[in-house]
């Protein structure tokens, strides 16, 4: 028996099929009723999960995963746990993706231990399949606006929302990631289940009035940045992997109409009231 879970994320409807009930905390405020897919993603078990890395290159390693590209293309992420892949991951077309696992008992495992079950479905490459991307900042609304402040880790993304949503009443939908998502001619920033360790992951989606690129500083000061310049800033903080030149141009042809179309701010602040108040006046929200 194959259960079916349905999950919306910047209006792109994700239907992951599985062989056992599947629940993901971070996701439950992203939960939607059965509705026509635009990408589906299965969970299969397999006894051989080596098979599925044969002929593929190895890209890049992080923490808990490796990063493979076969000859086709298509990407590939092994996760690992006690030196051992148990998962496989692969996006192999547009509208479709699998996750072959060697055993139920080590995902539920790694679920109680708060590895999330949808980091498995590579929601990054997904969400681009849609020409939608992940900003690594803090996203809030702000009346009917959103704005994010992103930047370096350090930088004060999180110290900064908390102080917008004390002294201007905003709210804060995500403390660690954004997707951003032209519809209809507008760019929207929208929610994200994936939050980091900011554990703030809720749903939502409001015109972008503003991307503010944070900087810590003893003294407030505010610029207004373009082209090369703010391409600098907001790039590096793209979670999106880059493995190939198709997904990196898509990227950058992305980046370019959300700069042509959105204002980019370089924010060196304090990390007191004083920043939400000549912030708030310059963007006028």
């Amino acid at each position: 028996m194959d259960y079916e879970t349905y999950y919306e994320i910047a209006g792109v409807v994700i239907k992951v099929v599985s062989p056992f009930p599947f629940y993901a905390e971070n996701g439950e405020d992203f939960r939607c009723e059965n509705k026509d897919a635009d990408f589906t993603f299965y969970f299969k078990h397999t006894n051989d999960i080596e098979q599925y890395l044969e002929g593929k290159k190895l890209i890049g390693k992080c923490l808990w995963a490796d990063e493979y590209v076969g000859e086709d293309g298509h990407f590939c992420r092994a996760f690992l746990w006690e030196d051992k892949y148990y998962t496989e991951v692969t996006i192999h077309s547009a509208t479709e993706g699998v996750c072959y696992y060697s055993s139920s008992e080590i995902l539920a495992e790694r679920a109680e231990a708060g590895f999330e079950l949808l980091m498995y479905l590579c929601l990054e490459l997904i969400l681009l399949k849609f020409d939608a991307i992940v900003l690594h900042s803090s996203h809030l609304k702000v009346g009917e606006h959103g704005i994010v402040f992103s930047g370096p880790s350090g930088a004060g993304k999180s110290t900064q929302a908390e102080l917008w949503e004390e002294h201007v009443g905003a709210k804060v939908l995500n403390g660690d990631r954004s997707v951003l998502r032209k519809i209809d001619g507008t760019w929207y920033v929208c929610g994200c289940p994936m939050s980091g360790t900011s554990g703030i992951h809720l749903q939502g989606r409001e015109p972008l009035h503003d991307v503010v690129m944070l900087r810590h500083c003893d003294e407030n000061h505010i610029e207004r940045i373009r082209g090369v310049q703010a391409f600098r800033e907001v790039m590096p903080q793209i979670t999106t992997p880059l493995y190939n030149k198709e997904y990196t141009k898509r990227v950058m042809d992305l980046i370019e109409d959300l700069l042509n179309s959105v204002p980019v701010h370089l924010y060196t602040c304090r990390k007191d009231k004083s920043a939400v108040v000549m912030l708030k006046e310059a963007l006028q929200i």
